[in-house]
């Protein structure tokens, strides 16, 4: 997939970065320990080899959820999307409808957006991002902001976006969202390192 966005040498390099990446987890992540083991969070968890295969459609429809929290698991399927009785939930780092797929900020950055970079939580539905929005956040950049602190404060935005939200529907409130207009946006794809290297010098200019 990657491959035929940004090239063979491009998807290598991403690839092989994506896994030094993984075997470098943090051992504290926003002021707390990271636990990468879920059995330390609770004593049900499922191990299944993709999001839409009927095991994991299997294991939902016996647990019966109420609500899903997604978890970067990709596109979700039909099937899926109608088992939980409330909806799922997905926490995007990216300002919704206008920066929908990946790599949003180093986009924004690319479009000369910064005021459109943050986070939003949305329902899912069969689209890619396209579900009604629930809450968007612009970013508060910090002085000396890299892609990597930028990444990393996107993620936080997006915790605290979906706790809230979370607690909401925990507590019975009902939201429904407001509906997007995907014609006000676009969908991004993989950014290719030789832009993400012009982004990054560009974060850096004291002119951005």
């Amino acid at each position: 997939y990657i491959h035929k966005k940004v090239g063979f040498i491009d998807a290598v390099y991403f690839s092989i970065k994506r896994l030094l990446d993984h075997k470098n987890e943090p051992s504290y992540w926003n002021g707390y320990r990271f636990i990468s083991d879920y059995s330390e969070m609770d004593m049900q968890v499922f191990f299944t080899k993709g999001t839409n295969s009927e095991y994991t459609l299997d294991i939902l429809k016996e647990i019966s959820p109420d609500l899903l929290i997604l978890g970067q698991t990709g596109i979700i399927r039909k099937k899926l999307i109608e088992i939980p009785k409330i909806g799922i939930l997905n926490a995007h780092p990216g300002i919704l409808p206008y920066y929908r797929g990946i790599d949003w900020a180093s986009w924004a950055i690319y479009n000369d957006e910064l005021h459109k970079i943050g986070a939003s939580v949305n329902w899912v539905d069969s689209g890619v991002d396209t579900g009604n929005i629930i809450i968007t956040q612009c970013y508060d950049f910090q002085e000396n902001e890299t892609i990597d602190t930028l990444q990393i404060g996107l993620y936080n935005l997006c915790v605290s976006l979906l706790t809230n939200v979370v607690s909401k529907i925990s507590k019975g409130n009902i939201i429904i969202g407001k509906a997007q207009n995907i014609s006000e946006g676009k969908q991004y794809y993989k950014m290719p390192r030789k832009l993400g290297k012009f982004v990054i010098n560009k974060l850096s200019s004291p002119n951005r």
